[in-house]
């Protein structure tokens, strides 16, 4: 709607309100209540990129995958104007490096498909400086090689990530505890890239700190005065890596982790624990829980999940992956079958069932599994690459056609079911999209 019928809703106005919806940078403000979006507002942000509306669109794509959240529209509007800023000073510095490496003088046109494109931002010059024979004085070579370094680093991060999650649990001081992933991500918005996060919590574990909360950890991290900590180490579950509790923390946490129907998630220790307790094998509960994701199974609590996994809740889809790779490698062992099983669930814990359908196209003539998964290792990293543009489009496409009969929700869970079914297929791997 419009305040006042101030402004007319216009076709760029479509296009910056399809990157919103595509996008979770409302979801922490939509916990407190609807999110409104006035046409005055769409314009306001049209505006803070110089009337550009393919600009707007590609900000809040990247705004979006450094997993930025707002709490209204004024704010977002401001981080959108600083980042265009920061992306114009930063074109003059790549037009210089194009001139000094390649002797290629750009138009502004190009210029703008390539930031827009490859969503380097204000690390384009460095990329660009970093490796010169990796791209040519042409445009779409140019936006192949930084999208692969933006893909780079967003693994570095993605990874450094993951450990630091691993160490909030060394960390914090033990007891019951609710894992809220706003207030883990809130760590990596003040200047500060997962690495050197990291860098800080283990330099905290190596001094034996422990922390009596979340916020208090956080404000270790951040050289907030009020932090506060325990000294003194304790022993236990919880210090190796590879244990039960982290890897569950490791699959629950994740942006990808699609077994709760649940806004927020309390984790008891005394559920953790008789987890710790059932499994054996710290590498089983990966796999169930690759499994049960790969079921579509959902649950209301953390105390549900743990029942479902110590009931064999993944049995039935276990058996039938199990028989898939019989079936694929010939006589194999029920151990060796489920040790391939192991390897592409640790390969691609949240998509497993994905890669399980991939599997018969990827194999063709080849039936040594070894070769067969190093082939599976880059195919995975090369269609998640596309994942976010096909979400896009996606969303895109039911916001403007008329496909249901009536008035139906569409959450994000089903759109990413949807997307990975269609690009981790035979159309996919052709460079099909949805």
């Amino acid at each position: 709607p419009s305040r006042n019928g101030e402004f007319s809703f216009a076709e760029h106005h479509q296009l910056i309100l399809d990157a919103i919806q595509s996008c979770s940078l409302f979801n922490q403000a939509r916990l407190e209540g609807p999110v409104e979006v006035y046409v005055g507002d769409l314009d306001t942000l049209y505006q803070c990129t110089g009337g550009d509306e393919h600009t707007a669109a590609s900000i809040l794509g990247y705004l979006d995958s450094h997993h930025m959240q707002f709490k209204n529209f004024a704010s977002l509007c401001k981080k959108v104007k600083e980042v265009h800023d920061e992306w114009e000073l930063e074109k003059k510095a790549v037009a210089e490096v194009f001139i000094s490496e390649k002797e290629w003088k750009i138009n502004s046109q190009d210029m703008n498909k390539i930031f827009n494109r490859s969503l380097s931002g204000k690390l384009t010059s460095t990329y660009l400086k970093h490796s010169p024979g990796s791209w040519t004085n042409d445009v779409e070579s140019t936006i192949a090689y930084l999208s692969g370094c933006v893909q780079a680093d967003s693994e570095k991060e993605y990874n450094a990530k993951d450990q630091c999650m691993n160490l909030v649990t060394q960390l914090l001081a033990g007891g019951a505890f609710t894992v809220h992933m706003r207030d883990f991500r809130e760590l990596f918005q003040h200047g500060l890239s997962a690495q050197q996060v990291l860098e800080k919590m283990q330099e905290l574990v190596k001094r034996g700190a422990r922390f009596q909360g979340f916020s208090a950890l956080s404000d270790a991290i951040l050289g907030k005065q009020s932090a506060k900590s325990s000294r003194g180490s304790r022993q236990g579950g919880g210090q190796s890596p590879n244990n039960v509790k982290n890897r569950v923390l490791k699959f629950i946490t994740s942006p990808d982790c699609l077994v709760f129907n649940a806004t927020s998630l309390r984790v008891q220790a005394s559920v953790m624990k008789s987890l710790t307790d059932f499994y054996s094998i710290p590498e089983d509960s990966s796999t169930d829980l690759a499994l049960i994701q790969a079921a579509h199974m959902a649950f209301p609590s953390f105390l549900a999940l743990a029942t479902g996994m110590k009931e064999q809740a993944a049995k039935p889809i276990r058996e039938r992956f199990k028989k898939q790779l019989k079936d694929i490698f010939g006589e194999e062992s029920e151990e060796q079958c489920q040790t391939c099983l192991n390897k592409l669930a640790q390969l691609a814990p949240h998509r497993l069932d994905n890669v399980m359908s991939l599997l018969p196209v990827v194999v063709g003539e080849e039936k040594d599994f070894n070769r067969v998964f190093s082939s599976l290792q880059a195919t995975k990293r090369t269609l998640m690459a596309r994942e976010s543009d096909e979400v896009q489009e996606v969303v895109k496409f039911l916001s403007v056609e008329l496909i249901f009969t009536s008035a139906t929700t569409v959450r994000k869970p089903q759109i990413l079911r949807l997307v990975r079914a269609s690009l981790f297929s035979k159309h996919g791997l052709n460079g099909g999209s949805i």
